[in-house]
């Protein structure tokens, strides 16, 4: 499994393979690409995510997140030769502008998680997670 960062603010793009951690700016737009590739062929590919922001006045805090709790499946079955796909990908955009739901409070941190799972004709599953750790 294989993910692909694209700062669309920026234009800079960044690889990982398995589990990651990318820093990011409030405000910043990214295009979230989960790749997998298996020689003996991709029978699922999912993703999905959460995201979770903190604002903070004094004392007081509130948390926030519009759910990216959406998880995005492709299933695939052999076609008429038996033949297989052995890559395939999903994207997503994330859109890192956290609000503060009440006036006074200023953002003071947040993440955007997403978790991609792939498997195999063979039941054999992959999984890894990327987080994108939002500062002010």
């Amino acid at each position: 499994m294989k993910w692909n960062v694209f700062n669309q603010v920026t234009n800079e793009s960044q690889d990982f393979t398995g589990n990651a951690k990318v820093q990011a700016k409030r405000g910043d737009l990214f295009r979230v690409t989960l790749k997998v590739e298996d020689p003996e062929g991709v029978s699922m590919l999912s993703l999905g995510g959460s995201s979770q922001w903190t604002c903070v006045s004094g004392e007081a805090s509130q948390q926030g997140g519009p759910s990216l709790d959406k998880t995005d499946v492709q299933t695939f079955q052999p076609d008429s030769n038996g033949k297989v796909l052995t890559n395939s990908f999903l994207i997503r955009e994330a859109n890192l502008d956290f609000k503060c739901q009440q006036s006074g409070f200023t953002f003071s941190g947040g993440s955007a998680s997403y978790f991609g799972t792939g498997e195999n004709y063979f039941n054999g599953k992959t999984q890894s997670t990327l987080v994108i750790e939002v500062k002010p």
